[in-house]
């Protein structure tokens, strides 16, 4: 997309598009190559026994996903409100401070933890809700039918992919169906493994298992969702729909610089 797709488009060629606009392109594209870049770096490395050294992984991927919501939210800032600059950069600005204040975040132990899995999911919601915000402005100052023609671009081809992959990435289908291995109800949190010494001193044997515990014919049938372990599981998912989000934002992207210049 960035190297053949968009310099031979339409759009990249026309003098009626800014030149300003040409780069927010690439700065999306530079944010996606970022964020799947780091995905692969930290699902690399993500098997380190050093928990310091995992977690530093782990800020990778993070900021990673960061970064592209932030510059996925300053396309669609950029195009709706481009004829009103206070407004436009004044949205641009803080959608990027609070990217900058994501990535710090990110480095922080707690966010990694699995106990905070659904702060992450607010937080990136939080972050993408800038962009609908900068729509409703645009709604104020220019129409509804303008801002719904800009937007309808960008709810049908990206943001549908992207909370599809949020479903899969907070709600653990498949693998949570699955029946070939019994997960304890109460496993200790961070707090409690920090808070409560009884966890590892008279309940050790709870907590701490040297085996999962599993059915006696765990992998007798498909259906037992065995399989998850080795494709198919809600992360795979996840990523899938990621990379149709970001396809699927170009594609916005390039159908609101055409209903906006041409």
């Amino acid at each position: 997309l960035a190297t053949y797709e968009f310099p031979q488009s339409q759009l990249f060629q026309s003098e009626r598009i800014p030149t300003s606009a040409k780069c927010i392109v690439y700065v999306f594209l530079a944010a996606a190559i970022k964020c799947l870049s780091a995905s692969v770096f930290w699902h690399t490395f993500n098997g380190t026994s050093t928990l310091k050294l995992r977690r530093k992984f782990a800020c990778v991927d993070y900021s990673g996903i960061t970064i592209l919501i932030t510059a996925s939210i300053l396309t669609a800032e950029f195009v709706s409100l481009y004829d009103h600059k206070i407004a436009m950069f004044s949205y641009m600005f803080i959608s990027l401070s609070l990217g900058v204040i994501g990535v710090f975040l990110n480095c922080s132990p707690k966010f990694d933890s699995p106990e905070s899995r659904p702060l992450r999911i607010r937080f990136f919601i939080l972050l993408a809700s800038m962009g609908i915000l900068s729509f409703l402005h645009a709604t104020y100052l220019e129409s509804f039918k303008y801002s719904t023609s800009l937007l309808s671009s960008v709810a049908n081809k990206s943001v549908i992919w992207y909370l599809i992959g949020v479903v899969f990435y907070g709600s653990f289908i498949p693998e949570r169906f699955r029946t070939d291995v019994v997960i304890d109800d109460a496993i200790p949190t961070t707090f409690q493994l920090s808070t409560d010494a009884d966890i590892i001193t008279k309940e050790q044997h709870l907590h701490f298992r040297n085996a999962p515990i599993c059915h006696h014919n765990p992998r007798r049938g498909i259906l037992s969702l065995w399989w998850v372990d080795y494709f198919g599981c809600s992360h795979t998912f996840w990523h899938i729909f990621v990379v149709f989000g970001v396809i699927g934002h170009y594609k916005a992207i390039i159908d609101m610089f055409s209903k906006r210049w041409l």
